[in-house]
């Protein structure tokens, strides 16, 4: 992950090794050459990998809840009879406010 341009970890993970990456953070997984710090395991292949992403949380953030919530929000303001003012004109060149 990076944090302000800059890489936060690069770690290596062997057989069986598993990291937990919090909600949001931008990884990225490639296969390399076991390190010569990792011990070779006894009838594990070191030729394939396999990266699996789980989300838990998937579709369930902040973001999602404002896209639910926002139109029946503006719906119902739209429907009060408490305000008109989203029910006004739109301005003379609103375009480029």
């Amino acid at each position: 992950s990076m944090i302000g341009g800059e890489e936060e970890m690069d770690v290596v993970l062997g057989p069986g090794d598993v990291l937990y990456l919090p909600r949001g953070w931008i990884h990225q997984a490639e296969t390399v050459a076991r390190p010569s710090s990792v011990p070779k395991m006894e009838g594990v292949r070191d030729d394939h990998s396999l990266h699996l992403t789980v989300s838990a949380m998937q579709n369930w953030c902040w973001a999602d809840f404002l896209e639910m919530l926002m139109p029946e929000a503006l719906e119902s303001a739209v429907a009060s009879d408490k305000s008109t003012s989203l029910r006004e004109g739109l301005p003379k060149n609103f375009v480029n406010y």
